[in-house]
Parts: C-alpha cells; sequence; structure tokens
C-alpha cells in the first residue's frame, strides 16, 4: 500500500487553538511486502515499513506525535494445524532522529469454534 498526502492546495487548519500550518508540507507512508511459502507449514515473510514527511507538518509531529521512521520486519509463520498458527517476528527500527532498536515477537494464532 501507498499513501501520500500533499497540502499544496489545502493546508492544514485543525483549530486555532491546536494548530494552525498554512505552510505547505508532503507525506508519504507506504509498505511493501513479500511471502515465501517454503512448505505447507512455514511460510517466509519480509516487509519494509516507511514514513516520511516535511519539517512543516504541525498535524504529524505535534498532533500525532509521529516521528518519521522504518521498520524492516523478516518473520516465519508456522502453521500448527488447519486453526493454530504461531509467528516468530524480527523488527528493526530506524527512526530519523535517535538509535535503532531491534526487537524479537512471537505471537500463537488460535481459532474459536
Amino acid at each position: 500500500e501507498f499513501f501520500n498526502l500533499d497540502t499544496e492546495d489545502n493546508p492544514e487548519i485543525i483549530s486555532p487553538s491546536i494548530a494552525v500550518n498554512l505552510q505547505e508540507y508532503s507525506a508519504t507512508a507506504y509498505y511493501a511486502q513479500l511471502g515465501l511459502r517454503l512448505t505447507d507449514r512455514f511460510t517466509l515473510i519480509y516487509r519494509h515499513e516507511d514514513l516520511s514527511f516535511d519539517a512543516n507538518s504541525t498535524y504529524l509531529e505535534d498532533i500525532l506525535r509521529l516521528t518519521p521512521v522504518n521498520h524492516d520486519i523478516l518473520g516465519v509463520n508456522y502453521k500448527i494445524e488447519e486453526s493454530h498458527a504461531i509467528k516468530f517476528e524480527i523488527k528493526k527500527t530506524e527512526p530519523e532522529v535517535g538509535d535503532s532498536v531491534t526487537s524479537y515477537t512471537a505471537q500463537w494464532f488460535f481459532l474459536l469454534i
């Protein structure tokens, strides 16, 4: 998915008490994901996520408290049976400002009947 926000013709005015930004800015957010089925039970995934925007964006920075960042995610899904699966992920977060962070996640998915 790809999203692009350009305020060239529509300057951001939320409320005079909250934020007023009459300067133009643009923001882009996207992700791309690839998956590879290794066997009937194992699937390998890779996903890249990116959020970037100009410094003029008061809405994204001040109101939503977002910072420009990108994520690289590598994961393995293991299907135990039709209604149960386990997912393992390694996620590297690289903010525009600050240190990179690597996190590890394990999730168990199941279907309640």
